[in-house]
């Protein structure tokens, strides 16, 4: 039986370690549009395109290539709170942060914040489409330029992927969350903890700079607790961002 799937992928900040001859292009850059690298690009086999649309602004995404020496996969796509083709300057370096996204909101992605922090420049895809098996998959890096100095502050960029639809084992997904922190506990990286991908929660282990003890660094805001999957950017290279995660 087919079976119609959403899945909404929200970014504050979603990017890739990338250096050397990689190259990002505008998400809009013929002859790809905004929609249409999502079925080119972004999503394999096995599934059958119902609808996408893309919510923010158009400088926040594009199409990297050329990066398979340096994160594992030649080609994808890249989903910023500023300009996408910024993330090839070194990490030494500043993100163009001439966006305009302010406008948009999202009580899912709120929910991860668990404070009511107010939400800026969210990049947002909706799509639906019909898997032909039971199990999705997807990879990504994140990363952030709030590394390290704003751990455990209320600038915390974060990141979502929610499914709506049936799910396998019985019921269905409500806009479930998937893009979870790995529990260490398990080196198969197969079990998932309830926390959200963010600065707050998985970070160097330590608060920013000139930052006091704050509840942020504490459950249900935040942790210092899985440094193990954060890397710090290395300087004169790229990524532009200066930190991001395994």
């Amino acid at each position: 039986m087919k079976r119609l799937v959403n899945i909404v992928p929200f970014l504050l900040l979603l990017s890739l370690n990338i250096n050397g001859q990689i190259t990002v292009d505008p998400g809009n850059t013929a002859p790809f549009d905004f929609e249409n690298i999502i079925e080119n690009v972004f999503l394999g086999n096995g599934v059958e395109i119902v609808d996408v649309k893309y919510f923010g602004d158009p400088k926040a995404v594009g199409v990297f290539a050329n990066a398979e020496n340096v994160i594992g996969l030649n080609r994808g796509i890249i989903m910023t709170t500023g300009h996408a083709t910024d993330a090839v300057r070194n990490s030494d370096e500043f993100a163009n942060e001439d966006t305009t996204q302010d406008q948009l909101d999202d009580e899912d992605l709120e929910s991860l914040l668990v404070n009511n922090i107010d939400l800026i420049d969210i990049a947002k895809y909706e799509i639906s489409f019909i898997p032909t098996s039971d199990t999705l998959r997807f990879r990504y890096v994140f990363a952030s330029e709030e590394y390290p100095d704003f751990v455990c502050t209320s600038t915390n960029d974060v990141f979502g992927f929610f499914i709506n639809g049936p799910d396998p084992d019985g019921g269905s997904y409500d806009f479930k969350n998937i893009a979870l922190v790995p529990d260490p506990s398990d080196p198969s990286m197969n079990t998932f903890l309830d926390f959200p991908v963010s600065v707050n929660f998985v970070n160097g282990g330590m608060p920013g700079n000139s930052v006091p003890v704050s509840p942020y660094c504490e459950e249900p805001l935040g942790s210092l607790d899985f440094s193990l999957y954060y890397n710090e950017s290395n300087p004169g290279m790229g990524p532009v961002y200066n930190g991001y995660l395994d």
